[in-house]
């Protein structure tokens, strides 16, 4: 899970998963491949609350761990 403001401002902050591997997952979005690393993928379940905990409160949710890129 990624957070970038609106405006595509700095910082950026990035989920840290619980596997600390530098492999690619693929997925693909409409018509367009995305990339992201292993290490920073997270549950769905975790991700969907974490999404719901942004928008109702505007702030990132203290249950996954951030990077800020």
């Amino acid at each position: 899970m990624e957070l970038c403001k609106w405006r595509q401002n700095p910082p950026y902050f990035t989920s840290k998963g619980e596997m600390d591997l530098d492999n690619e997952i693929a997925f693909k979005f409409g018509d367009s491949w995305s990339e992201f690393s292993i290490r920073n993928s997270i549950p769905t379940p975790i991700a969907r609350e974490a999404m719901r905990h942004f928008c109702s409160r505007g702030e990132l949710t203290k249950a996954i761990e951030w990077e800020q890129d």
